[in-house]
């Protein structure tokens, strides 16, 4: 039985841009927002890696693409003030009653008020790491890739330094 989760852009990036996905798809079904995955699409422009990767799980089902409706859209952007993407993708959590992958400050806060079950990056390395389905090597490297490509506290980084070199 796989765990139904929806990605937002940015978390969607860095699973990829850590090589995560390969651990975290076989475990789950991510779903996207048409936005989210035309955000990511922009990458190509770029020649960003990540977004050819995302574009071929879309392909082959790994990644699902579905639409929050209307009004769980209005409902959230009434109480908060998110990119479009992150809009769609809590608005779409909240409708399936799923988590969703974000790391966006402010996302979490909508997901904290809505009662959104939400998982950070680092806390999905953590959890991959402690059901041993990538080792101390790979997690190392998963997370030093992370910390290259994302914006997180010093202390959020330092917590997860211990964790991971005990």
């Amino acid at each position: 039985m796989k765990i139904y989760v929806v990605g937002d852009s940015s978390s969607l990036i860095l699973l990829v841009r850590s090589n995560l996905h390969n651990y975290l798809l076989p475990l789950t079904k991510i779903i996207i927002p048409e936005v989210v995955y035309q955000e990511i699409l922009k990458g190509k422009i770029k020649n960003k890696k990540d977004a050819f990767i995302i574009e071929k799980l879309v392909f082959e089902n790994k990644i699902i693409i579905e639409n929050p409706n209307k009004t769980n859209i209005e409902n959230i952007k009434y109480i908060s003030k998110l990119g479009e993407g992150e809009l769609h993708a809590i608005a779409l959590a909240k409708q399936k009653n799923y988590p969703i992958l974000i790391d966006d400050k402010k996302g979490i806060n909508v997901c904290i008020l809505l009662n959104i079950k939400y998982l950070p990056i680092l806390a999905i390395l953590k959890m991959l790491f402690d059901l041993k389905i990538i080792n101390k090597e790979q997690t190392i490297n998963s997370f030093n890739i992370l910390i290259k490509n994302g914006f997180f506290k010093k202390e959020i980084i330092e917590k997860y330094y211990k964790i991971f070199n005990r």
